[in-house]
């Protein structure tokens, strides 16, 4: 999750916008926080430029301002937020926050341009997770690790089809 936060921050098409935990309470929330912050040297090793801590800075201070348990990652490379998701997102490149959910509920999570939902799941998707999916736009479930993984369908469009046109000639 880090990983790929670390560099494109929410500018990426399959960049995380939020991450919703489902089945999680305010104590799981923060252990995550806690241990992504911990991971987040191993994953970013560098300072980022002024104007990026900068703006993190601003939007923990935002964040908090509009109701979000903000706090920013090591060096102020981004700024995490805890909430209920009820509470407006900060307009920041580097804000990521984390919300507890229910399988039942998530289509209340997503937004109207969804793609990828990356999953953390222990097992793989059962029939409960399949049909929760098949209700939303979602175009790909796929374990978080696989999230830029690019292949011959993506977005539910056949990409390399995509790039070519068909002519018909007759004689």
């Amino acid at each position: 999750l880090i990983k790929v936060f670390t560099i494109y921050g929410r500018a990426g098409c399959t960049s995380p916008r939020r991450v919703v935990v489902f089945g999680a309470g305010d104590k799981d929330l923060k252990a995550l926080r806690a241990r992504l912050f911990a991971l987040w040297p191993k994953a970013w090793p560098r300072t980022p430029p002024m104007h990026i801590a900068s703006e993190n800075i601003m939007a923990r201070q935002w964040a908090a301002a509009v109701g979000w348990d903000a706090a920013t990652a090591p060096n102020h490379a981004a700024t995490v937020c805890i909430g209920e998701g009820g509470a407006p997102e900060i307009d920041s490149l580097m804000f990521l926050p984390l919300i507890p959910g229910e399988r039942d509920s998530i289509t209340r999570h997503l937004p109207a341009n969804i793609q990828t939902v990356g999953h953390a799941l222990a097992e793989a998707p059962d029939a409960a997770w399949l049909a929760a999916i098949a209700r939303t736009g979602v175009k790909r479930f796929v374990p978080i690790g696989q999230m830029h993984h690019f292949g011959p369908t993506w977005d539910g469009y056949e990409f390399w089809k995509g790039l070519f046109e068909r002519v018909e000639v007759g004689a």
